[in-house]
C-alpha cells in the first residue's frame, strides 16, 4: 500500500504554498507507519526501513517521456496559471532540468504548453528554446540539448497532402466536376472540368480521404479505391509550402453512380468518356489532362498485352477495359501496425 501511494503521490503538481497544515492533511492518504514533514521545500517521507524525498515545486518536470532519438518530450499541465505561479522558482527548475537532461545525454527537449498557458513560453524562450509548431490546443518548443552535434529536430511539416479520385463507371466514363470558387484557370480564364479533390484532414489516411471527398462532394458512397495512378506535386503553394496530391483510381457499379449534389462548392459534375473528352476539347487541369493520358496508355498497353496472351492461348474471349483497372494502378496494401503508427499503407 505504501508503494501505491508513493507512485500516485509522485505525480502530484505542487504549486501553492506548502505548510505543515498541507502535510498533516496529506498524512491521512498513507500507513500509519509512515510520516511526512517538510524538510526545505521538500516533502519528506519515512518509515522504519525507508526514506523518500519530493519536491513540491513544479513536479511535472519529472514526467518527461524519451522518443525512439532519445529525447525529452514534457507536457505542461493546464492546471498552472499566472496565480499559481512563481517566476523566481518556474525559472531555476527549468534551468535545473536542461542541465539533468544534458548531464544524461539526451539529445533535445520538446515541451508542448497548453495554449492557457502560453504566458510560459518567455521563460523557456530565455533558456533557449524556439518555437516549433502550434495548433487549437498546444503550442510546442523545443531546444537541442547536444553540444557535439549539429541540431537534428526535424522542422514541422512542410506539405498540404490532398487526394483525388479518378471514378470510372461501368461505361469506363469517368466523372469530372467543375467548382464555383476554382484556383485553377484555363488559357481563356475558364474553370476547368478536373477530379474530385481536398485536402486530408488530420487523423485520415489517403483511401479515407478520398472516401470521404467523393461522398461529401457528389454524393457517392460504394466506391472501390483500387489504388494510385499519379501524385502531383506544387511548390510553393499555400502559405510557402509544398502541396502533394495523390490521384486514386476508384470504381463504381452500374446503379451506383448517380450523382447528388451535396457540396455547394461545385456548379457541375458529369461523367465523360474518353472520347467524349478528346472530342469536345474539354478544358482540363494540367494534373487531370496527365493522368487521363497515363490511364488511356495504360489500358491500351495491357489490353494488348491481354490479346496477345489470349491469340497464344487460343482464347478468342473480348477484353472488358473495366476488368483491367485494378492491373494498372499501384495498389495500397495495409502494412503491420508497430508501437509507431497505428495505421500504415504501402503502394
Amino acid at each position: 500500500m505504501l508503494k501505491t501511494n508513493l507512485i500516485n503521490f509522485s505525480k502530484f503538481h505542487f504549486h501553492n504554498n506548502i505548510n505543515n497544515n498541507f502535510i498533516k492533511n496529506l498524512s491521512k492518504n498513507f500507513t500509519s507507519n509512515t510520516k511526512l514533514s517538510l524538510v526545505s521545500n521538500k516533502i519528506k517521507i519515512s518509515t522504519s526501513k525507508n526514506c523518500f524525498y519530493f519536491n513540491t515545486k513544479y513536479t511535472f518536470f519529472d514526467n518527461y517521456k524519451l522518443n525512439a532519438f532519445h529525447g525529452v518530450l514534457l507536457k505542461i499541465p493546464i492546471s498552472i496559471t499566472p496565480n499559481t505561479f512563481n517566476i523566481s522558482d518556474f525559472q531555476n527548475k527549468i534551468k535545473e532540468n536542461i542541465k539533468l537532461w544534458e548531464d544524461k545525454q539526451y539529445k533535445s527537449a520538446t515541451i508542448t504548453i497548453p495554449t492557457e498557458s502560453s504566458f510560459l513560453i518567455k521563460y523557456f524562450v530565455d533558456e533557449g528554446f524556439t518555437l516549433h509548431h502550434t495548433n487549437q490546443q498546444d503550442i510546442v518548443i523545443c531546444k537541442w540539448l547536444c553540444k557535439t552535434t549539429s541540431n537534428k529536430i526535424p522542422d514541422f511539416c512542410h506539405h498540404y497532402v490532398g487526394v483525388g479520385a479518378i471514378i470510372i463507371n461501368k461505361k469506363m466514363q469517368t466523372l469530372l466536376v467543375k467548382e464555383n470558387l476554382s484556383e485553377f484557370r484555363t488559357e481563356n480564364n475558364s474553370k476547368p472540368w478536373k477530379f474530385v479533390t481536398g485536402h486530408v484532414n488530420p487523423g485520415e489516411d489517403i483511401i479515407t480521404a478520398t472516401l470521404r471527398e467523393i461522398n461529401e462532394e457528389v454524393g457517392l458512397t460504394k466506391i472501390n479505391v483500387l489504388g494510385n495512378l499519379t501524385v502531383r506535386d506544387v511548390y510553393p503553394s499555400k502559405n510557402g509550402k509544398s502541396d502533394i496530391c495523390f490521384f486514386n483510381l476508384c470504381t463504381i457499379d452500374e446503379g451506383d453512380d448517380n450523382i447528388i449534389f451535396k457540396d455547394k462548392e461545385l456548379s457541375d459534375a458529369k461523367y465523360f468518356s474518353f472520347d467524349e473528352i478528346a472530342s469536345n476539347n474539354l478544358d482540363l487541369t494540367e494534373a487531370t489532362t496527365f493522368s487521363i493520358k497515363r490511364l488511356k496508355t495504360l489500358l491500351k498497353d495491357y489490353k494488348e498485352y491481354q490479346e496477345y496472351l489470349n491469340y497464344k492461348n487460343k482464347d478468342k474471349q473480348n477484353i472488358d477495359k473495366f476488368s483491367l483497372l485494378p492491373k494498372i494502378c499501384r495498389p495500397m496494401e495495409e502494412i503491420n501496425k508497430s508501437k509507431y503508427f497505428s495505421k500504415a499503407f504501402i503502394f
